[in-house]
């Protein structure tokens, strides 16, 4: 047996593994009538600014990006990500704070909205001041008067039935419909989908009922798609700019779009900053749905697995790798659970046992790689 060491390179910066959002997803879309999730997990109902919800499971294993995962973590600025780093910003996209999301609606949001009407204390009949877009039965009212966990239980024009009746009278007072972020995985396997909801979504500290956005964004099990679906109640006569679309791990691999004048017809975006301009008119109709489809998942199914074996697991200062035959040119890499590979090396032909210096790594859970023009390999790594 030939026992070829190997000093893994310790790289000054961190680089995606596959970082190809850009290469390996192509867009289309289409029109869908919008349907609801009420079911699942609500994971917050609230007026929530600026917060990450972190630990959400997907239900399956979903390949993003070439990596595989099986939670999410979802901020109320419109977008879901897998990183292991989680931070809330308004430009996901370009950020370099944030990476490895799914934009819907990347923008300075917040759960809920606000709507003025009036009620007598004793009765369960709220009437708001003009009609409510984005009102449903089941959604939790709070304001003056209004017990704690009050749901509408009936709908009729502006007129609200309430589970419970008011402690207090109000005449013209501010009241809140709360928002929602819920998650539920639908269908059977192999073709279930992680349906990621926000509903009575408004921009930030914005007052009256002026925006109500309702979206979704949908990972598909088996064919590793991801879709985004629209129901935009409400819209303010101002511009707003969303983006829109798929980011890596590095600020230039991106795949978004970006339009001032139709959601309809988007197009490409050739930059990290461009946008998805909104209007009262320019806006995404009902059921409207992006759709980037995963053109890698057919390849990477053709590729054989490498089997090997790893030793010592866990490891602090260097870890075996050893193959059952002679392979030939490829690279190991070691990367964290992020998706950045922080050591890597070719290897020579003819190798099958490696020795690999961990030394550098901070202790935690890495994935370690190999690939070569035929196969891939990879398993888990605990460095102590």
């Amino acid at each position: 047996m030939k026992h070829i060491s190997v000093f893994a390179i310790t790289l000054g910066f961190c680089l995606h593994l596959n970082a190809q959002v850009a290469t390996n997803y192509q867009f289309t879309q289409d029109t869908v009538p919008f349907s609801y999730i009420t079911g699942g997990t609500v994971i917050s109902l609230s007026t929530a600014d600026d917060a990450s919800f972190t630990a959400n499971n997907i239900g399956f294993t979903f390949n993003y990006n070439g990596l595989n995962y099986t939670q999410f973590a979802v901020n109320v600025n419109g977008y879901v990500t897998f990183s292991s780093f989680v931070s809330s910003s308004y430009t996901p996209i370009s950020s370099a704070s944030t990476s490895i999301l799914i934009s819907a609606l990347g923008n300075d949001l917040q759960l809920g909205y606000t709507f003025r009407a009036s009620i007598t204390s004793g009765s369960n009949q709220l009437t708001s001041d003009s009609l409510l877009p984005g009102m449903y039965v089941g959604a939790t009212i709070t304001g003056p008067g209004i017990p704690a966990g009050t749901q509408v239980t009936g709908i009729s024009g502006n007129v609200l039935t309430l589970s419970q009746n008011a402690t207090s009278t109000s005449t013209s007072a501010w009241f809140t419909c709360l928002g929602e972020i819920r998650t539920e995985t639908i269908g059977n396997a192999p073709n279930r989908k992680c349906v990621i909801q926000w509903r009575n979504t408004g921009r930030f500290a914005s007052q009256n009922n002026q925006y109500c956005f309702n979206f979704q964004i949908i990972l598909h099990e088996t064919s590793n798609n991801v879709e985004i679906a629209y129901d935009i109640l409400a819209m303010s006569l101002s511009n707003s700019l969303f983006q829109v679309g798929l980011r890596g791990m590095p600020t230039n691999d991106f795949n978004s779009r970006t339009t001032t004048t139709n959601w309809q017809q988007t197009t490409a975006s050739v930059q990290n900053t461009n946008t998805c301009t909104m209007t009262s008119t320019i806006k995404p109709i009902s059921g409207l749905r992006f759709i980037w489809v995963n053109t890698a998942v057919g390849v990477e199914e053709n590729i054989q697995s490498i089997p090997f074996s790893l030793y010592p697991n866990p490891a602090s200062d260097a870890v075996f790798v050893q193959t059952p035959a002679v392979i030939e040119n490829g690279i190991i890499e070691i990367f964290d659970l992020g998706g950045r590979v922080c050591l890597t090396q070719q290897i020579s032909p003819g190798t099958t046992l490696l020795s690999m210096n961990i030394e550098t790594l901070p202790t935690g859970t890495y994935h370690i790689r190999i690939s070569t023009a035929t196969g891939q390999g990879t398993q888990r790594l605990t460095v102590l």
